[in-house]
């Protein structure tokens, strides 16, 4: 049996937890914020999580643990948690390696001095054992090992994705706005309004076409690395040379249902973030299902009530639209236009700063708060509304 770690983004735990156990059937657990972790019987389920999560960073294999008291004798309980480990199955003699440390809390060390004592540990485990000395590649290395200081617990690992964050789907490749969603949060809010494909969606705020596309490729099981196969760490450098991970994408990408039809429409007000959308949709193939056009979110007034089901969007946090008063306006607006547009029991679900400003609105446009979760945006402590005609 194995045990993976997968890290998400803090404040979506149990639903990261919940897609987990929906891909692999196993039970999967919180073990921290922005961290779940599973027990799985075979590497392949691994892969599967890869491939397949959409509230997933990083997928690492544990190889070792300890708990840690924040002093300076934590550096010693870390190399043995290291040296005692069986990493060493991992690397032959012609592979180089790297450590990337994340240290979170308050210790007497840096993230610095736990990376120099996990590559002094596994340095030394070699030199003793099998008679060399390991190379260190920081930049380009065969085998990629992870260690956590997460408050008082330490954790070594062998990473399984790479240094590119599985929250780089790969279809995103135009940088023309300045505060493009997470497909990670942009997942986790069509779960939360219960996507499956069969219902209206808008989402007025498109940017990007983000959470649209997001929408588009869970409707037509298109797994979240689909473009990221060559470079995940896993594929690059199997851990076992039996696991053959282009296998189990071949026999998940059966489950693709290419031509199937979503009724998703999303809109900006500037013609320049709706081109880049369409041309993001085109290369991860949904393009033909998304209806991308550039129209004023006050324009939807017009529009025939009750045209949609769903509403999820990421309206602005005031960087991009500058004086507050601005911001107010377009959430008035929001509210308004998904008053007018929602069916009964339609859902607007939105991620923003403004919690006040949020349930004020609700309040005066009749759309009360059903589900209500703080999450973190990058460095932003933001939350999640879902109100409900």
């Amino acid at each position: 049996m194995f045990t993976v770690f997968a890290t998400t983004v803090a404040g979506i735990e149990n639903l990261a937890a919940k897609e987990a156990q929906e891909i692999i059937h196993k039970k999967a657990w919180i073990d921290g914020p922005g961290r779940i972790a599973i027990n799985i019987d075979k590497m392949e389920d691994a892969v599967k999580l890869l491939y397949l999560a959409r509230l997933v960073k990083r997928v690492t294999l544990k190889l070792s643990e300890a708990s840690l008291n924040g002093a300076q004798e934590d550096l010693k309980t870390i190399y043995e948690a290291v040296y005692s480990s069986n990493f060493t199955y991992f690397l032959t003699a012609n592979d180089s390696f790297a450590v990337r440390s994340k240290r979170v809390g308050t210790h007497e060390y840096t993230s610095i001095d736990v990376a120099r004592v996990v590559g002094q540990a596994v340095i030394e485990r070699i030199l003793k054992e099998k008679n060399y000395r390991q190379r260190v590649n920081l930049s380009e290395p065969d085998v990629i090992f992870r260690s956590y200081v997460l408050h008082d617990r330490f954790y070594f690992a062998l990473d399984l994705t790479g240094d590119i964050s599985l929250e780089r789907r790969g279809y995103r490749t135009e940088a023309v706005h300045p505060a493009p969603l997470s497909p990670i949060l942009a997942a986790s809010m069509l779960k939360l309004v219960g996507w499956n494909g069969a219902k209206n969606l808008l989402d007025p705020l498109c940017g990007l076409g983000t959470i649209c596309i997001e929408a588009a490729c869970m409707a037509r099981n298109i797994p979240a690395a689909y473009l990221r196969k060559k470079t995940l760490q896993v594929v690059r450098r199997p851990p076992f040379p039996e696991l053959n991970p282009e296998h189990v994408f071949s026999e998940l990408d059966i489950k693709i249902k290419h031509h199937e039809k979503q009724p998703i429409t999303g809109s900006d007000i500037k013609k320049k973030y709706i081109e880049s959308a369409m041309r993001h949709a085109k290369i991860i193939m949904v393009d033909d299902t998304i209806n991308f056009k550039a129209k004023k979110l006050e324009e939807y007034m017009k529009d025939q009530q009750g045209s949609f089901d769903l509403i999820v969007s990421n309206p602005p946090f005031g960087l991009r639209v500058g004086h507050p008063k601005n911001v107010t306006t377009v959430y008035c607006s929001l509210f308004k236009v998904a008053r007018h547009l929602l069916t009964s029991n339609g859902k607007l679900c939105i991620i923003t700063p403004h919690t006040k400003l949020v349930k004020s609105l609700s309040e005066k446009e009749n759309l009360p708060i059903t589900h209500e979760r703080p999450v973190k945006y990058g460095n932003l402590n933001v939350k999640i509304f879902v109100c409900e005609k």
